[in-house]
């Protein structure tokens, strides 16, 4: 990305309107241009310690994990995941976890 500034000591800043985003999985695609808007404002990214170029970010309506190939100026959504407050299925299994704890 053109800037990549210190955040915290775990995080950077992620910026750059001059990238291709691109989603490898289809069913993702619709994610696609809320993480431009992101990247076109400036986002904050947590690196994945064991794979170098790759990051999770937080969107309004979720998480993604992302691939950068600064080589080829092109940003790849790998994954998805919703944020827990959005997902019905994750508050129910939580709810069942809470049931399963004896008093």
């Amino acid at each position: 990305m053109p800037t990549a500034n210190a955040v915290r000591y775990d995080t950077i800043w992620l910026r750059g309107s001059d990238y291709l985003v691109t989603s490898l999985n289809a069913r993702f695609a619709g994610h696609v241009p809320e993480l431009k808007l992101a990247l076109d404002a400036g986002v904050p990214a947590y690196p994945d310690a064991s794979r170098s170029d790759f990051y999770d970010v937080e969107l309004p309506t979720g998480w993604v994990y992302i691939h950068i190939r600064e080589d080829k100026r092109t940003v790849y959504l790998v994954a998805y995941s919703q944020n827990q407050a959005t997902s019905p299925s994750i508050r129910q299994h939580k709810d069942d976890a809470r049931r399963k704890i004896p008093t």
